[in-house]
């Protein structure tokens, strides 16, 4: 499907940083907030695109190490405690995040990578996926 007021958001969520084209200015923005919403802004990506991000191979793997990095927050955060209401919206993130895995299936496209064998680093980035998830739930 195209969706072009979507497209450009999916373009720019992973626009890099002109003066190094490694760095991705969101994803890896030294915001850790700004890090955990563009990795939410993916997940909803995926869902609406399913079954076919709108993104490349290596941009793909990009926005799953990330939700990697994000996810393995979660062990650390307390989603009880009123007093850090950056905890309980960060703990509810998170789980977004854990949702969208689970209902849109969206581990399937790393795995799709890693049978088609079309980006290199896919089933290492599969096994931290559900090594991070089952150390961290």
């Amino acid at each position: 499907p195209h969706y072009p007021g979507l497209s450009s958001l999916a373009t720019s969520l992973v626009s890099v940083n002109d003066d190094d084209d490694t760095a991705y200015i969101y994803l890896n923005h030294k915001d850790k907030d700004v890090r955990l919403h563009s990795v939410l802004a993916c997940m909803e990506l995926f869902y609406i695109y399913a079954p076919e991000p709108p993104w490349n191979e290596d941009e793909i793997i990009e926005i799953f190490q990330q939700m990697i990095r994000q996810l393995g927050n979660l062990a650390t955060c307390i989603p009880n405690d009123a007093s850090v209401s950056n905890q309980v919206h960060q703990y509810e993130a998170y789980f977004r995040i854990l949702e969208q895995l689970s209902e849109v299936k969206i581990g399937v496209v790393l795995v799709d990578l890693v049978r088609t064998e079309q980006a290199p680093h896919a089933l290492e980035t599969l096994c931290e996926l559900i090594k991070t998830i089952l150390t961290c739930v």
